[in-house]
């Protein structure tokens, strides 16, 4: 049976504001872990968010995820390197194309700098 490896969300959260962008775990319901990451922080400090997609949904700029956390009180988030994905937020089908689907060789670096790319425009 194959194994799988699990990712700690806070480092990659860590490697996004060290690069200068807004970010943090969200619980975004059923105690799932979504990382919420935006070039700007609204008034609270928080990833701001902006109308986007056909529905005017409210989003993030880039989101990643999905995980779960490990502690009390919506604690020690990580993610499933196997069913985990990075990519922007939201309902504009055009940018499903930039989605992507982690490796069992990525890291905490490496997606955190898939997030830092789409932040920066260089998908």
């Amino acid at each position: 049976m194959p194994t799988t490896k699990h990712i700690d969300m806070d480092l990659i959260v860590d490697y996004v504001r060290a690069a200068g962008y807004v970010a943090y775990v969200e619980q975004t319901g059923g105690g799932v872990a979504t990382i919420y990451a935006s070039r700007t922080a609204d008034e609270r400090g928080y990833p701001a968010r902006h109308p986007v997609g056909p529905y005017n949904d409210d989003v993030v700029d880039v989101a990643a995820g999905p995980g779960w956390f490990e502690g009390p009180a919506w604690t020690m988030p990580r993610g499933d390197l196997a069913d985990f994905y990075v990519g922007p937020d939201g309902d504009d089908f055009d940018d499903y194309a930039k989605t992507y689907r982690a490796t069992e060789s990525d890291t905490a670096n490496t997606l955190g700098a898939r997030i830092v790319a789409l932040l920066a425009g260089q998908s």
